[in-house]
Order: C-alpha cells, then structure tokens, then sequence
C-alpha cells in the first residue's frame, strides 16, 4: 500500500502487474488521459485492465468528452469527465489498449434538480433506449502498444500508436509527472472535520437506534392494542348476536301478546253477548208467568 497521487504513481512502484484495475475514478480525474497514460505504465506487455466508470450514454458513433463544471455534473461536482462509449475506447486505444470486452452496462438516473438536466442532449439515450443520458459501464482490454500499431486509423496518417504518444508526452516535464504532495494544513483540517464528523455519525447513529427501538416499542404496543380491540370486537359481535336472539324472543312474546289478547277480546265481546242473551231470556221468563192477583177464569158451560 503506498500513498501517492493516482497521477504518476508509477514513480512510486517497481515493476509492473499482469492486472490493473481501476475503479471509478475516471470520471473524477481533470487529466483523464494523464491516468490512462499512467495505467499504461503500470503493465507489463500483454496485460489485461479492468476499468469501471460513469459515462455519457449518448451521441453515438461520435468519441467525445464532456467536461461538466458544478452542477453540470449528473451526480455531484466531482464527477469532472464524462467520455461517451466511443469517446472512452478511443482514449484507451490511444495508449496501446485493445481487445475491449464490455461486461456490464447500468443504467443511472438523473436529478432533475441539477443543471445537467437541462443540457441539450439528445432526447433519448442511444445505448439503454432511455432518458437516462448517463451510465456506468465495466470493461476489460489488453494492453499491447504494438497490437495498438495495427488499428487502420493510423495508416492514412503514416503514424503509430507510440510516435503519437511520444509527440504528446514531450510536453511533460522531463523528470516525468511530479508526485502529488501532501498539504499537512490540509490534512489536519481533514482529519479534524474527520473526528467531527465521526461523532456527528455516531451521535447519529445512537439517535437512529433509539428511535429504532422506540419504534419498535409502538409497534409492540400498537400490536397489543390491535390485539385487544378484536377481542373487544369479537366481544360486541358475540354481544349483538345475544341482542338479536333475544330482540327475537321479544318479538316472538310480542306476537303471541297480540293473539291472546285478540282471543281475549273475543271471548270478551263473546261473554258480553252471553250476557246480553241471558239478560233478554229472563225478561221473556218473567213475562210469560201468571200473574196471582188476576181473577181465576173458568171456562162457562153452555
């Protein structure tokens, strides 16, 4: 493990590695090609380098770069470089890379807050038929400067892989890439906002856990109380089930209530018309008797 600038690190081992591999940072590097330079150092002939990078899924067929600034950027204002699918092999190749194999393509959303959203793209994105217009892409390639010799775009200009190569390093220091020196100002300020932040994030984290466990606890009584009020509602139905056999039996007595009460007036109205006859048969009794104060009758005899 060494600490060292990823520009010119190089300077800062021996030797060189049958694999590199190189994770996200292309799209946060300024100097892209001055990290692709320095990956191609890092080989030895023949070696294979995984790279994996953000990248602009768009204006195919076209190899270009897009150097956001701030808000332009499609995540956050670090992501500095964005090639295109065209754009990026072609930056590879131009160091001695070739025999690209891509093995994921991801789709990556956009925040339509940021200034990156309203960038006169194409409406579409060429690659996912999508409107993401930004991806993240994985790939492996070889690297082999005179493989690299033998792409036909060289031949109509008379030139290779290497003389380019050397036409465009001669513009930097002789002494090669000057390593990337630490600020100790810097660094304490870093490391003191590190420790800061650190017990903001533990702070945070044991209010997190606590209101995780107080959630918990709401649940757990949210849970009872859901418990109780279907026994209370199984009670109430068991309750009305109750009121409605006996609001039946109530009904049922009502019913026979009426019927009794309707013969009861019958055999009243019955009884009142008994009465009324044998009212009427002793009138007709007591007419019909002689009366002893009346002169005896007897018949005359002619």
């Amino acid at each position: 493990f060494i600490s060292h600038g990823i520009y010119g690190a190089e300077q800062a081992v021996s030797g060189r590695f049958d694999v590199v591999f190189c994770l996200r940072w292309l799209q946060m590097t300024r100097h892209p090609l001055l990290l692709i330079r320095t990956l191609s150092r890092l080989m030895k002939q023949g070696g294979r380098l995984v790279l994996n990078t953000d990248y602009l899924d768009c204006y195919q067929g076209v190899p270009l770069i897009y150097t956001p600034l701030g808000s332009e950027a499609p995540i956050n204002s670090y992501g500095c470089t964005y090639f295109n699918k065209e754009g990026l092999l072609n930056a590879l190749a131009c160091y001695g890379f070739h025999d690209f194999v891509i093995h994921a393509e991801l789709e990556q959303g956009i925040d339509e807050s940021r200034d990156f959203a309203h960038m006169p793209f194409p409406k579409q994105g060429v690659l996912h038929a999508s409107e993401s217009l930004t991806g993240n892409i994985t790939l492996s390639c070889t690297w082999s400067p005179a493989s690299a010799d033998t792409d036909p775009r060289y031949a109509s200009d008379r030139v290779s892989s290497q003389l380019l190569v050397d036409f465009w390093d001669q513009q930097l220091p002789s002494e090669g890439v000057v390593a990337y020196q630490i600020d100790e100002e810097l660094l304490t300020h870093l490391r003191d906002r590190f420790h800061v932040f650190y017990a903001e994030s533990k702070r945070l984290t044991e209010e997190l856990s606590a209101s995780t466990a107080a959630v918990h606890d709401r649940d757990n009584n949210l849970l009872d109380s859901r418990r109780e009020l279907i026994e209370r509602t199984n009670e109430l139905v068991a309750t009305r089930q109750i009121v409605v056999e006996r609001t039946d039996d109530l009904v049922a007595t009502r019913n026979l209530l009426i019927e009794r009460t309707a013969m009861l007036e019958q055999m009243v109205a019955k009884v009142e018309r008994l009465s009324s006859e044998l009212a009427d048969a002793k009138a007709r009794c007591v007419t019909a008797e002689p009366s002893s104060d009346s002169p005896e009758t007897t018949p005359r005899t002619p």
